[in-house]
């Protein structure tokens, strides 16, 4: 583990604040994964390669269950964190000429407001858990921290929206 401890203050020191906020997206989004996992209507069931079926999140279906209630009934904090992502998206890891970079990536912009939020939400963690984020961008610590923080507000606000996501989200972990 002596590593991992070295790698954590690494971390700390060069993206201050980051650590405890880290570690809180990724539980909150892991557990909002499985609440939506846990409800027949946001269970999308995919294939790997070789044919065998996985389930995933069905983000999409989620975001169009709780559009209308959300782009009417947002209250100025949600509000802040929505136009902060939106104006400020997590951009999206490529490659280009055999090196990592980074690109904005614009989404259709006849797309409704949750849905845009979940595909940016769920970047925001793929940047986080896939690493990308760690060494490539300078100078954005601060706006990365800001992405999770926001990503959390709203994914707090969305378990309001939806009773039954809500109740599986706060379930027991280990049920007996």
């Amino acid at each position: 583990m002596e590593n991992i401890e070295k790698f954590k203050e690494i971390v700390k020191t060069q993206i201050p604040k980051s650590e405890s906020i880290m570690f809180d997206f990724l539980i909150t989004f892991a557990r909002f994964e499985c609440a939506l996992k846990n409800i027949p209507e946001f269970l999308k069931i995919r294939k790997d390669r070789k044919g065998r079926e996985y389930p995933e999140a069905d983000w999409d279906e989620f975001s169009k269950s709780i559009s209308d209630n959300f782009e009417q009934n947002t209250s100025k904090d949600i509000r802040l964190a929505v136009n902060f992502i939106l104006k400020s998206p997590p951009k999206k890891q490529v490659v280009k000429d055999g090196i990592l970079d980074w690109k904005d990536s614009l989404l259709d912009k006849n797309a409704s407001i949750t849905k845009k939020l979940s595909i940016y939400i769920c970047r925001v963690r793929n940047n986080m858990f896939h690493g990308g984020k760690f060494n490539s961008i300078p100078n954005e610590g601060d706006r990365n921290c800001k992405l999770i923080y926001h990503s959390m507000k709203i994914l707090n606000y969305w378990l309001e929206l939806n009773e039954e996501v809500k109740e599986n989200f706060l379930s027991d972990i280990n049920p007996q």
